[in-house]
C-alpha cells in the first residue's frame, strides 16, 4: 500500500487488517460459535437465529444454545427442522380496559391455544411487544414445538 501527505510517499507492507475492537469480538465469535454450537451427533445443520440476535452472545445464552442444539439435533431425520428455545424478554402494555378481553401479538391472534389460557384470566385488551422495532417472539413456532413433545 502506498501512502502520501502530499509532499512525501511511503510504501507499506499490510499483513493483517484487524478492525476495532467490537468489529473483532463479532468475527471471533462468529469462528467460536461454528464450532461450539455445532451438535456432536454428526450430520449438516443450518442455523436460523431469531430477529435482532447479536454476537457476540452472552456465556450464560452460548452454554444455553449449545444445550437446546445438542437435545434436538440427534432426534432429526433427513429434511426436518427443530425449534431451540431462546429466552426473550418484552413488555405487556395495556391497549384498553374494555372488555371482551384480548391479549395479542404480531404473530398469534387472541384465540390461539397458546394465549387462550391467559386471556381466561384477565380483564382489559393487552398487546406483547418487544424492546426493538421488529417483533420477535413467534409464539406460534413454539406452539407447534411443545405440541410435538
Amino acid at each position: 500500500m502506498v501512502v502520501t501527505n502530499g509532499t512525501q510517499k511511503a510504501a507499506i507492507e499490510v499483513k493483517r487488517l484487524t478492525g476495532d475492537a467490537i468489529s473483532q469480538a463479532y468475527h471471533g465469535s462468529l469462528f467460536s460459535n461454528k464450532k461450539y454450537l455445532t451438535p456432536p451427533c454428526g450430520g449438516y445443520y443450518y442455523r436460523a437465529p431469531p430477529v435482532d440476535l447479536r454476537l457476540p452472545l452472552p456465556a450464560q445464552l452460548r452454554k444455553h444454545l449449545r444445550n437446546q442444539i445438542v437435545q434436538v439435533a440427534p432426534v432429526l431425520k433427513l429434511g426436518e427442522s427443530g425449534v431451540v428455545l431462546v429466552p426473550r424478554q418484552g413488555h405487556i402494555a395495556l391497549a384498553s380496559e374494555k372488555e371482551p378481553s384480548m391479549f395479542s401479538c404480531w404473530y398469534s391472534n387472541q384465540y390461539s391455544e397458546l394465549l387462550c389460557p391467559v386471556v381466561s384470566r384477565i380483564r382489559g385488551r393487552y398487546m406483547l411487544i418487544d424492546e426493538g422495532l421488529e417483533h420477535s417472539f413467534s409464539p406460534m413456532l413454539a406452539e407447534r414445538q411443545f405440541k410435538m413433545q
